[in-house]
């Protein structure tokens, strides 16, 4: 996330003066840590102008697999079973519905179902080190016969060959694509506690099958960073723009209440820009909305930064 890689930043601020402290230095705890305030802020603070990045070394060995898991309620167990079994070195952990993967099949007739056993429920996992002798195969190896062994997944594949591990990833990345091919979706980014992702999904897909007669769920995210993205999709023979807004009035709020009382964000990494001011608004710690406003009327007091973006003009 762009939060752990910026090391530095220099901003054009509202009154034309210039913010500037590039040092990519990786520990600075002489006072507040300002660079933060520009990150998210969409441009409603300042102009940035150059950054300083942290980089990282190239992989030496990259192990990516497939997953169909057992039961949702697992994720958690499947990621932490994953993350000793490798060492600390899983880089992606993405779980994928299979209505969102049917309706990318579907979609691209040209596309293939990774695996031979079907799933409600799949992961994409991948794994990469610097080290040129930790066995990062032999160890993913293990952890599939280790998740086998406890039924925390029914089938699995390790990718053979970098066009295998782009296949794998292919297939995730076409998803939204795939919801366009359907008439679009109404979009949740959700992000809850990791422990509790499994437990948001299962309780958010009643509530879509309780108000959203016939909607698709496309559902797939971050798993380990606690973001799930939480689509609906029309269904095929409805009138899409009229579903999408029954959706939008009378099914998003209520997954946004549950994601709030779980203790998550209605935002996980889109933002707020104009659409979601009012569900900042609503579910914002009170602390921090005052401090927004705040920061917001001391740096730029006029409002000319991106006006009518993340917050109201002072």
């Amino acid at each position: 996330m762009a939060r752990d890689l910026v090391l530095g930043l220099e901003v054009v601020l509202p009154d034309g003066s210039l913010y500037s402290e590039l040092g990519p230095l990786r520990k600075n705890n002489s006072g507040y840590d300002v660079k933060q305030l520009f990150i998210g802020a969409e441009g409603t603070l300042g102009i940035i102008t150059a950054v300083s990045l942290k980089l990282a070394r190239k992989p030496r060995q990259t192990v990516t697999a497939f997953l169909a898991i057992n039961d949702i309620e697992s994720l958690a167990k499947i990621l932490a079973a994953a993350q000793v079994q490798t060492g600390e070195q899983i880089t992606s952990f993405e779980h994928v519905s299979h209505s969102s993967l049917q309706l990318l099949l579907d979609a691209k007739e040209d596309l293939r179902h990774p695996l031979q056993e079907k799933s409600r429920h799949y992961v994409l996992l991948e794994a990469a080190t610097t080290s040129p002798v930790f066995h990062l195969e032999e160890a993913a190896t293990g952890l599939l016969g280790e998740l086998f062994e406890q039924g925390l997944i029914t089938d699995g594949s390790i990718a053979a060959s970098g066009q295998q591990r782009a296949a794998f990833w292919h297939l995730r990345e076409s998803i939204p694509e795939a919801e366009v091919h359907h008439g679009g979706s109404v979009k949740h980014d959700i992000a809850v506690r990791t422990s509790r992702l499994a437990s948001f999904i299962e309780a958010a897909s009643k509530i879509v099958e309780r108000d959203a007669e016939g909607a698709v769920l496309s559902v797939y995210g971050h798993v380990g960073d606690g973001n799930v993205h939480f689509n609906v999709v029309p269904p095929a023979l409805s009138d899409k723009s009229t579903f999408k807004h029954q959706v939008e009035r009378d099914v998003s709020p209520r997954i946004y209440q549950l994601a709030a009382e779980m203790g998550g964000t209605s935002s996980a990494e889109y933002g707020i820009g104009r659409l979601k001011m009012d569900l900042l608004e609503r579910y914002g710690a009170p602390g921090k909305l005052r401090l927004i406003k705040g920061i917001k009327a001391a740096l730029d007091p006029d409002g000319i930064m991106n006006p009518g973006k993340v917050v109201a003009n002072p």
